[in-house]
């Protein structure tokens, strides 16, 4: 329920109930969770990754970054009340529709999609500029997405439909796969690496372990923000074509993160993830799954296995050729 998604939609709750009058702090998180219908055993369970414990803490995220946007207000303590300028919720598959139809037509800058959009949810007729700053930060969000999808590429200052050469992701995948198990081992650190470098971090160790006495954990890549805080992040990679990822597999590997003491897991695969699988990643903070779809994102997003020339994508073979 971690996503951006699932706060939306908390976002809205809050909204929608504010509307009808004033509530109370807690009335108004009463009132939130009978709309998630939760059963008698999941109210009742108050474990730190219970489905209860989430939505109190994305609603009391949702109502702090309400109240720093201004959109809510509070009169008098714990009791809070709307702004009278209802504020505009954006909503992201919208604007990827509408991004989506500008771009068959035409090549459009940032500044074009901004305009797009804008005039769409009647931004530009608010008082506030907070409406402005979310839909500025949606735009460009949604057009990275799009190109670490590999959907557009960005010519000069325009964006544009990515050109269409087959299913670069299905090839990109099916090499990884005929590579073996350990260059998918090699290719998954040095992707993260500069994964992690296009995200402002200094990596100050990139490794693969393997081999059979691994313990559990394949890679690890050592990285440093900006402010000095440094973080150990370990893998495990499982080079597969179909074969899913199962729950016991991720129980297997966080045990071993958490026996070495990383700061972070990462289970990449080439294939994908069981739903338990799945469901398992959603209750652990620090251990998150890459499957084969998120492996071609970072590929386009780094240009790692991934090139492009005159904005056209296409294989990197300087990569495999290692």
């Amino acid at each position: 329920m971690k996503n951006r998604a699932s706060m939306l939609k908390i976002t809205r709750i809050i909204l929608s109930i504010l509307e009808k009058g004033d509530v109370s702090y807690e009335g108004l998180k009463k009132q939130v969770l009978e709309q998630y219908k939760l059963s008698a055993d999941q109210l009742s369970d108050s474990g730190v990754n219970s489905r209860l414990s989430v939505i109190r803490s994305m609603y009391g995220t949702a109502i702090s970054t309400l109240l720093a946007e201004k959109s809510i207000v509070e009169i008098y303590e714990g009791v809070l009340r709307i702004a009278r300028e209802k504020p505009i919720i954006i909503d992201e598959m919208i604007c990827e529709d509408i991004i989506t139809k500008m771009l068959e037509k035409e090549a459009v800058t940032l500044d074009g999609v901004i305009k797009a959009l804008s005039s769409y949810f009647n931004v530009h007729k608010t008082k506030t500029v907070t409406d402005d700053r979310i839909l500025k930060k949606t735009a460009s969000l949604l057009l990275d997405r799009m190109r670490e999808r590999g959907e557009v590429v960005l010519v000069g200052t325009k964006y544009q439909i990515a050109p269409k050469g087959g299913d670069l992701k299905s090839q990109l995948l099916t090499r990884l796969y005929g590579m073996g198990g350990e260059f998918f081992e090699r290719f998954f650190v040095n992707l993260l690496s500069r994964y992690f470098t296009a995200q402002g971090k200094a990596v100050t160790l990139a490794t693969v372990s393997g081999g059979s006495n691994d313990g559990g954990i394949d890679g690890i890549v050592e990285t440093v923000d900006s402010l000095g805080f440094r973080e150990t992040v370990m893998a495990q990679m499982k080079c597969r074509r179909s074969i899913q990822v199962t729950e016991k597999e991720i129980r297997e590997f966080y045990g071993a993160l958490c026996a070495k003491e990383g700061s972070r897991g990462i289970f990449a695969t080439t294939s994908t993830f069981h739903n338990r699988a799945l469901a398992l990643l959603d209750t652990l903070d620090n251990c998150v799954g890459v499957d084969g779809d998120k492996l071609y994102e970072m590929a386009c997003l780094t240009r790692y296995g991934v090139k492009e020339i005159h904005g056209t994508l296409s294989l990197d073979e300087r990569v495999f050729a290692r």
